[in-house]
């Protein structure tokens, strides 16, 4: 059984998908890394200010102690090819009844060529995922990407597939997972869902008013610049030389540059970059003015000297051998970037590091440039 489109088998270079999994993904990760939903309009901010707290701290606990960001649904029906569709119950009973034995003959017989460069003494999870993290590879070479690119993704991957075998039909999170995912979707997205459903069929009829059986670059200029088959050269490449079809996810967050690439099919969102474009940049412009205030040695110095124990104007000017007054110019800069609180006491200032701010400008820029681990 499967629920992707048969897509070898038609002329057609493009189809119109949805993808109720990738949906729920993307809300638990905006839930559970809150800078995600900087550029989110306020209908969707409010919707996920509403969820319960309880809900979300729980989700935060099975997500991990960093909260990183996982793409679990989309992961795990990847490997079982039911990424496609808006039925929640028929995709999320297959994903949940699905052994690993079965996964892996699934995956034997959709990579027939790669099932003898693994080793046969592994369990049965783990040739799932070196098996599939090969076929990712593979994938992303014959578009001429570079292994470096492909390397640094892989770990990310590798942590994906593990997560996703933990909430299969083997796994030692399959029924907390769903139970919380059940309710998340019957409570709450469900009747969200349908609020959003206008907003997903004017995309739909922008595709099929914009494009026709063939598809090329120049009727594909309607895409935001930031959509990646136009800034992704071995995607534009791709898609040139007739090398992937497009399946264009019609979603209801706004996404201007979502994408995934598959054997047969880049997957992309092709929203026009409005909110989540502004909100994009507006982050970059406060990491940046964040991050600015640490681009002075003397700076870091002062922070140095005050992480276990504030020290105030005098003793810091002493200490580095600068007057008061340049003490009180730095510390007014890192004050302003939040990675400092200072308070008056009798005719000094004393400053102390702001440990938490610190550190959330590290997770934020790490977010920002969307690392992988």
């Amino acid at each position: 059984m499967s629920f992707e489109p048969d897509i070898k088998s038609q002329s057609k270079q493009w189809f119109l998908v949805q993808s109720i999994l990738m949906e729920i993904d993307f809300v638990i990760n905006f839930c559970v890394n809150p800078r995600l939903t900087a550029g989110l309009s306020s209908e969707q901010i409010t919707f996920i200010k509403s969820l319960p707290e309880d809900w979300i701290y729980e989700w935060k606990l099975m997500w991990g102690e960093n909260s990183e960001r996982k793409y679990v649904l989309e992961t795990a029906a990847r490997l079982a090819e039911c990424l496609f569709g808006e039925d929640y119950q028929k995709a999320s009973l297959f994903l949940r009844e699905m052994t690993y034995s079965d996964l892996y003959e699934k995956l034997v017989i959709r990579y027939p060529n790669l099932q003898s460069k693994i080793k046969s003494d592994l369990s049965v999870d783990e040739k799932i995922i070196n098996l599939f993290v090969q076929a990712n590879t593979q994938n992303y070479l014959s578009l001429g990407f570079p292994i470096e690119t492909i390397n640094r993704q892989t770990n990310s991957l590798k942590n994906n597939i593990r997560y996703a075998l933990r909430v299969m039909a083997d796994g030692d999170l399959t029924a907390r997972f769903w139970m919380l995912i059940d309710r998340f979707y019957y409570q709450f997205y469900n009747s969200y869902r349908e609020t959003q459903k206008e907003k997903m069929t004017k995309l739909e009829r922008k595709v099929l008013t914009l494009l026709d059986t063939k598809i090329t670059m120049k009727n594909l200029s309607w895409l935001p610049a930031q959509n990646a088959l136009i800034r992704q050269s071995e995607l534009t490449k791709a898609v040139e030389d007739g090398k992937r079809k497009i399946c264009f996810w019609v979603e209801p967050f706004g996404l201007m540059d979502s994408w995934l690439l598959e054997d047969e099919y880049i997957l992309i969102s092709f929203a026009e970059a409005g909110s989540v474009y502004e909100g994009f940049i507006s982050f970059s412009e406060d990491v940046a003015k964040r991050s600015s205030a640490l681009g002075d040695p003397t700076r870091l110095l002062i922070l140095r000297l005050i992480r276990n124990f504030g020290m105030d104007n005098t003793s810091i000017a002493a200490y580095l051998g600068l007057s008061r007054p340049t003490v009180s110019v730095h510390a007014k800069i890192l004050r302003e970037a939040g990675l400092i609180t200072s308070e008056k006491q009798g005719r000094e200032i004393k400053h102390q590091i702001d440990i938490n701010e610190v550190h959330r400008l590290f997770s934020d820029l790490k977010d920002f440039l969307d690392l992988p681990e």
